[in-house]
């Protein structure tokens, strides 16, 4: 009885109940719109959802209530619009889509029509290439910021696609990464990186350590976190696991103050990414034994 009651003392602890789930949708197959593994998660101008899948190498567009609308790209492969496991996928202030085009190690940009525009990168380390491209985030000039995973650093591109630098490197110290996993630029141009075994970090543009937090501790009882976004409020939400395997969604406020954490409905989906609309739904994919799609969220007095 003690042990129960400890747990059910954690869980209240641990999780808010601001947020519900409001809806659900995504279908585990092989047919256009259906998923194998539902991975990245981006809101397009229009407030449609765009969803890439990893296992099926496949980028679809939905309606925010879940209606198919259209593929992305031609599906699997490695030439123009064609994808390797893509992982992350944001919007431009034109409309433009980029696709972190994963195993194929390289961004490809579509028009916001869908139509294949151009891709740049290449499998490396040097200058202008990548490992494993895993989120992307624009500042208000246009710039895109990657984090790649298995090169530790954050690289920058000018608004055309043109290599502008990298920053960062691997490590336990004072601002170096430890398998930067998530990235988000808030309206200052700061630059936010969750990484996989933490903690959350915030930078200026150009790589300087500003603030650290979310570290995991045993009091969070944290294992990783995979990926995050930030609100038009400069919120972050951050995609979580524990040690016990249960996923859930953590939001910091802008100087990583913790808000709100809460679960996913069963304790077996594993969390993938996180999107908030302009009307403050948040949205999450996730993949379980019994199916793969994605989740919508919205705070219970909305």
């Amino acid at each position: 009885m003690r042990t129960l009651c400890l747990t059910l003392f954690l869980s209240l602890e641990l999780f808010s109940q601001d947020y519900r789930l409001s809806l659900s949708w995504g279908q585990r197959g092989e047919q256009p719109g259906q998923f194998q593994g539902a991975h990245g998660i981006g809101v397009d101008r229009a407030g449609r959802i765009i969803v890439t899948d990893s296992r099926s190498s496949h980028v679809y567009r939905f309606s925010p209530e879940g209606k198919f609308l259209a593929e992305i790209g031609r599906g699997p492969g490695a030439g123009p619009g064609q994808f390797k496991e893509p992982r992350d996928v944001a919007v431009d202030a034109g409309g433009a889509i980029y696709v972190a085009d994963g195993a194929n190690c390289r961004i490809q940009v579509f028009g916001e029509d869908g139509s294949f525009l151009r891709s740049f990168g290449a499998k490396g380390k040097g200058p202008g290439e990548f490992l494993r491209a895993h989120a992307l985030d624009f500042d208000s000039a246009g710039r895109l910021f990657i984090a790649d995973v298995d090169n530790s650093h954050i690289a920058v591109y000018d608004r055309g696609g043109g290599y502008v630098g990298a920053w960062g490197r691997a490590g336990s110290a004072l601002g170096e990464f430890h398998a930067p996993h998530g990235l988000g630029v808030n309206a200052r141009g700061e630059v936010i990186v969750s990484n996989y075994y933490g903690p959350i970090q915030k930078f200026t543009p150009e790589g300087k350590l500003l603030l650290e937090f979310g570290a995991m501790t045993p009091e969070s009882r944290l294992r990783s976190y995979h990926s995050m976004c930030l609100d038009a409020e400069g919120n972050i939400y951050v995609t979580a696991r524990d040690v016990a395997g249960q996923s859930s969604i953590i939001r910091f406020d802008g100087q990583g103050k913790q808000r709100d954490r809460w679960p996913m409905p069963e304790s077996d989906q594993l969390v993938e990414d996180v999107a908030v609309d302009s009307n403050g739904r948040v949205f999450t994919t996730f993949q379980s034994r019994r199916g793969t799609g994605v989740h919508v969220f919205t705070r219970k007095n909305s």
